[in-house]
């Protein structure tokens, strides 16, 4: 299985920044012949500040089928040598030299994990020590590492995991906390706030910055901007085209984009994430975050005080209603979408919407895979004009929109657990591969499986435009947006609780039971809440609501 097709299961390979060097060659995108043209563009990348919702329309016919482009299958390139500023890089470390001493990375098998050895060359000829890789199956990697650490085997120095596993490994007690002089030379300062959040539990720093996650919306400036499909769209729906700013108004754009857009084809107006096993979780906590988590409340999967399960309240069964109602203006076989066919879709001119990470946004600038090279435009999840206050136990108006935007999946750290053979050595290079140089060169690099998380990765848009971009305001708003997604005060992070693959199986099948329409939404999401109750009370309900308190920042 080549690593494009690992990547279609899982959100492992950074497929966004697929074909870097290539693309650096490239002057101007190939275009899908037959593709209507539309002229203009719109005023803005973002929604408005306060969007007015219109009634949801009536439900159409499912459309007919569609093909998606076909994937490239070339392996992803890495950065050039010489990209990567060493000396610079250095700075993070302590400038001892470890000659002799063999670091013992654990990663996820293929480009991913294999990138940390190319990122570890600078640390390698500087101090004279040597990276050894320990690289596991991804299915595997959470089993393995915690059998071994629970019973106090040696499995590696360096642990390269998900976010997700931060309940086991942080509150479980297995991690060396990052020391504060280490912090110091690492310019904690440029870490975006989320991924500063994602190194910690209970208050203490165990996390080295890698790879930070995000969903946000792409959608068709071109089609959005041209002045025939505004004055149409207004027409029908009464209110000016633009990118959506709430579920409905992203409901009312798919419908109106479902069809034929001048070319002959079929098109569709949304294409999102709802694949059972392939991360529907991520696809239907998307659009339910924005209904359930009000602005001055810390907790959303779980009521913090009695661990109860909040997702079948009607903020989330609402957003599971508005995901059955998109249906007819997606792809028909959208439910077996992957991460990759999902982006094929989008970046194959399919679809006018997409609900997607941040590789989106360079995967449209591959030309082997991409129709739409600077047509894209950037935005937050849409958001909503009422939220499930579940402390007062009823619907909360906002006279503008709520945006919850989602940190879906969480990113990959670093971490050194306490029995690491060579700690000193491991912490040495953990802060290599988190200084400002090594992360910007990581998250440039296809295939290293990595998105910005640091400012000077974003603010560097000289480098972006280097990668693709077909300018500085394209790159500018694709970076914008991220920081912005970061930055947002009401942004709701990865689950990260022991058990959090059997979570996240339950609530799958029950979206996916409401999306096949075996089970209304309320149906569905009442079985799914009644398989979570029972999973924190397999595993302790006591000690799980103390590990949620701490991984959402409440102090008992």
């Amino acid at each position: 299985m080549n690593s494009l097709e690992r990547r279609g299961k899982m959100k492992v390979w950074n497929w966004s920044r697929l074909l870097i060097v290539i693309a650096l060659l490239v002057l101007i995108a190939g275009c899908a012949g037959g593709e209507a043209q539309p002229t203009g563009a719109p005023a803005a990348t973002e929604p408005p500040a306060a969007a007015q919702p219109t009634a949801a329309p009536t439900e159409a016919t499912q459309p007919t089928a569609a093909q998606p482009t076909a994937a490239p299958t070339e392996a992803a390139q890495p950065a050039a040598e010489g990209e990567v500023d060493v000396a610079q890089a250095l700075k993070a470390t302590s400038g001892k030299k470890f000659s002799g001493v063999t670091v013992v990375v654990v990663g996820v098998s293929g480009d991913q994990g294999e990138f940390i050895k190319k990122a570890a060359k600078g640390w390698e000829d500087a101090t004279g020590g040597t990276v050894e890789l320990n690289l596991i199956p991804f299915g595997e990697l959470q089993d393995k590492v915690l059998a071994a650490l629970s019973a106090g085997a040696f499995i590696g120095d360096v642990l390269n995991v998900p976010a997700y596993m931060d309940g086991d490994l942080m509150g479980g007690g297995y991690i060396e906390p990052v020391p504060d002089e280490v912090k110091q030379r690492l310019e904690w300062d440029d870490i975006m706030p989320l991924y500063q959040e994602q190194t910690n539990w209970g208050g203490v720093t165990y996390g080295y910055p890698w790879d930070g996650d995000i969903h946000s919306m792409y959608y068709r400036k071109d089609l959005i901007g041209d002045p025939q499909n505004q004055e149409k769209f207004k027409a029908k729906y009464g209110y000016d085209l633009h990118a959506p700013a709430t579920w409905e108004e992203y409901h009312d754009v798919a419908e109106f984009f479902t069809g034929d857009w001048g070319d002959g084809k079929q098109h569709y107006g949304s294409v999102e994430l709802f694949m059972r096993k392939n991360q529907g979780f991520h696809g239907y906590v998307s659009r339910a975050t924005c209904y359930a988590k009000m602005p001055d409340d810390k907790a959303f999967f779980f009521d913090p005080d009695t661990m109860d399960a909040r997702i079948n309240n009607p903020g989330f069964v609402q957003a599971l209603q508005d995901a059955v109602d998109i249906l007819p203006y997606s792809p028909p076989d959208m439910l077996n979408y992957g991460f990759i066919e999902n982006a094929q879709a989008f970046v194959g001119g399919l679809v006018a919407l997409d609900i997607q990470w941040a590789d989106i946004g360079t995967m449209a600038l591959d030309p082997s895979m991409s129709t739409i090279k600077g047509k894209v435009g950037f935005s937050m999840s849409p958001g909503c004009t009422k939220t499930w206050d579940s402390r007062a136990g009823n619907w909360v108006d906002f006279p503008d929109v709520n945006y919850a935007p989602y940190a879906a999946f969480g990113g990959w750290q670093n971490l050194v657990p306490k029995n690491a053979k060579n700690k000193e050595a491991a912490i040495d290079l953990a802060a290599y591969l988190a200084s400002p140089p090594i992360m910007k060169l990581a998250s440039l690099t296809g295939g290293s499986g990595v998105n910005p998380a640091r400012y000077s990765t974003i603010k560097d848009i000289d480098a972006w435009v280097k990668a693709g971009f077909p300018g500085a305001e394209d790159a500018k708003a694709y970076l914008d947006m991220i920081q912005k997604v970061q930055e947002y005060p009401n942004t709701v992070f990865q689950l990260r609780l022991p058990g959090y693959v059997q979570y996240q199986d339950a609530l799958e099948l029950a979206v996916s039971k409401a999306l096949s329409r075996q089970a209304s939404p309320q149906e569905a999401l009442d079985e799914a809440a009644r398989e979570w109750d029972g999973i924190t009370d397999r595993l302790g309900r006591d000690n799980q609501k103390k590990l949620y308190r701490q991984s959402i920042g409440l102090t008992d």
